[in-house]
């Protein structure tokens, strides 16, 4: 799953099954820049909204303030 939320960011490929990858990696207490940045991307490009959880985890980890 990792590799494949890689392979969008190098390719900018934002499809929904990259964002689902993205929370269970992170359900599952994955979290790194990869991950992270994906799913602040997804954010700002109003692709999704994040949810309570999913911001404190980001916060937790210093990807957001």
């Amino acid at each position: 799953m990792w590799r494949y939320v890689q392979w969008s960011r190098e390719n900018s490929f934002y499809d929904p099954s990259v964002y689902d990858c993205c929370k269970k990696l992170m359900n599952m207490g994955w979290m790194d820049n990869v991950i992270a940045n994906t799913m602040i991307n997804f954010k700002e490009k109003n692709a999704v909204k994040l949810g309570d959880e999913t911001e404190r985890a980001l916060r937790l980890f210093g990807y957001m303030k």
